[in-house]
């Protein structure tokens, strides 16, 4: 079974209680939970805000297929509040879930890039990502996640925290 690995977060009213809420919609629309990381605070990257985001990577066994995925985690994020925005805009938001790797899959299409195109250069990827699985290989750069976490360019703090 296809294996999607993904980093959820947001900067909106971040409690435990609507981490609960994103790993049920998860489950019930994308497939079985295998690991979650902790929960991972940092700064707006790409952008100023006042409120710190919190993320979590996860990975999740799935039966649908990368677009599928991808539609489904756009209508989580519907679900959970989030306001559209313009395209290529970075905005407070309460919910994103982005799909760093899709199995080992290289995919290249208008609306899906896998892997993600700028995990490599955040370090608030990296470091939950890093913590789930440091082993995994990115199919394009062939290095593995704690090798990019160690070279990563972006030095922004990212802490562990409870929820």
């Amino acid at each position: 079974m296809p294996q999607i690995y993904l980093l959820a977060g947001g900067n909106i009213d971040n409690t435990s209680d609507k981490f609960k809420k994103l790993f049920l919609y998860l489950s019930e629309r994308i497939g079985t939970i295998e690991f979650v990381s902790h929960y991972y605070t940092s700064t707006a990257w790409g952008y100023v805000s006042e409120h710190a985001f919190v993320n979590v990577a996860l990975i999740v066994n799935t039966t649908l297929t990368p677009e599928a995925a991808l539609c489904q985690c756009l209508k989580i994020e519907q679900l959970m509040g989030r306001l559209p925005h313009e395209k290529n805009q970075y905005a407070d938001r309460t919910m994103d879930i982005d799909i760093i790797f899709y199995d080992d899959m290289v995919i290249n299409t208008p609306h899906l890039q896998v892997p993600h195109p700028r995990m490599h250069i955040r370090n608030f990827v990296l470091t939950p990502l890093a913590e789930i699985c440091p082993e995994k290989i990115h199919p394009i750069l062939n290095q593995t996640v704690s090798a990019l976490k160690k070279d990563c360019p972006d030095k922004a703090v990212v802490q562990q925290i409870d929820l």
